[in-house]
């Protein structure tokens, strides 16, 4: 299909001023649904105002995002299919072009939903580093507001950098609005909240999961019996556990304090949480287990961002779920290190 006009003056494209038509580019061809089952095409020259304030510039058509070689209802058609088949190469195949275009696509996609997103508050925010490419050496960097539940933003690496530059990116109101951000203990995201909000700044809440993990690898090696929290211990082991408490005494005092710990949550003030704290660690170290003291150490120098628990009980549990998401877009869309931020929010549906 070939388009032309026949206007004698057009808009400027940056004041909108009526201008003379000065000439046309060359011609260029645009992708667009298929008609009949035929591959359709687009043919236009693009005319170029000359206006007295802005000189030369060409006029942007009707049918297509500025810069892409597909109309509009074509890339629609292709978002469709992305979501519909859950994979980039899905979709280019159903749709006929390349990984790469379709790639390109689900990108624009994304840019735009992040330009028409609103600036809410986000009282809470959880961030945290996910694995992905060949052996996992690479990683991403993802803020989630856990009120709407919702990728706010990704940031390649697990650096500090990584995560200032999403925090940079939100403005003053929703950063006075921020009042705690979940987190593991990765110090360099520890310093990129510091750095990034005016003292006192948001609080900051540990995981419990990671003070859980540590306490359960002090069991390694030991009958996965042991790895059960008390209250999850079923009820036809239940006397095979007792007699094993009663005969593997150091191992039963390591189950001990792991359970002790776990106590630690169930506080509802900084105060109490603190003495529990301190009097489980006086135990540990008494008791002499080079595994367990080193979960006390690793506590002692963090214990107000551990125990903040108390006043935000917040998790970024909710983000366990972009493993999946991420092992997806891996298999589908070939893991490439330019695609997992926009492929991230794309797939789960963070934005409209």
């Amino acid at each position: 299909m070939f388009i032309d006009h026949h206007h004698v003056q057009l808009p400027c494209p940056t004041c909108g001023r009526l201008c003379n038509v000065r000439d046309h580019t060359e011609e260029r061809v645009f992708r667009h649904l298929d008609l009949w089952q035929c591959t359709t095409w687009l043919h236009a020259r693009r005319p170029r105002t000359d206006c007295p304030a802005h000189g030369v510039l060409r006029v942007s058509v009707p049918w297509a995002e500025p810069g892409s070689h597909f109309s509009k209802r074509f890339e629609g058609q292709v978002i469709l299919a992305l979501q519909a088949c859950k994979t980039v190469t899905g979709a280019s195949d159903l749709m006929r072009i390349s990984w790469e275009e379709a790639s390109g696509i689900m990108t624009r996609a994304v840019d735009r939903g992040l330009l028409r997103r609103e600036a809410a508050d986000m009282p809470h925010l959880a961030v945290d580093e996910k694995r992905y490419g060949r052996g996992g050496k690479k990683f991403v960097t993802i803020l989630m507001d856990l009120d709407r539940g919702i990728i706010h933003g990704t940031s390649l690496g697990q650096a500090m950098t990584s995560l200032t530059s999403l925090l940079k990116k939100l403005t003053i109101k929703q950063k006075t609005a921020v009042s705690a951000l979940a987190m593991d203990m990765h110090d360099p995201y520890r310093d990129a909240v510091r750095e990034s909000f005016a003292e006192p700044g948001p609080a900051v809440v540990h995981d419990r999961f990671h003070i859980a993990k540590p306490m359960n690898q002090a069991l390694n090696g030991t009958p996965q019996l042991w790895l059960y929290g008390e209250e999850h211990i079923p009820a036809h082991r239940q006397a095979d556990f007792a007699k094993r408490k009663k005969s593997d005494l150091s191992t039963a005092e390591v189950w001990a304090q792991k359970e002790n710990l776990r106590r630690l949550w169930d506080h509802r003030t900084t105060r109490d949480a603190r003495r529990h704290c301190k009097a489980w660690a006086i135990w540990v170290r008494k008791a002499g287990r080079a595994r367990v003291i080193t979960v006390a150490d690793m506590i002692q120098p963090r214990l107000d961002d551990v125990i903040s628990h108390c006043r935000h009980p917040i998790s970024s549990g909710p983000m366990e779920g972009m493993n999946s998401i991420i092992m997806a877009i891996q298999r589908a869309g070939r893991g490439t290190a330019t695609q997992i931020p926009s492929a991230l929010p794309f797939s789960s549906s963070a934005v409209d």
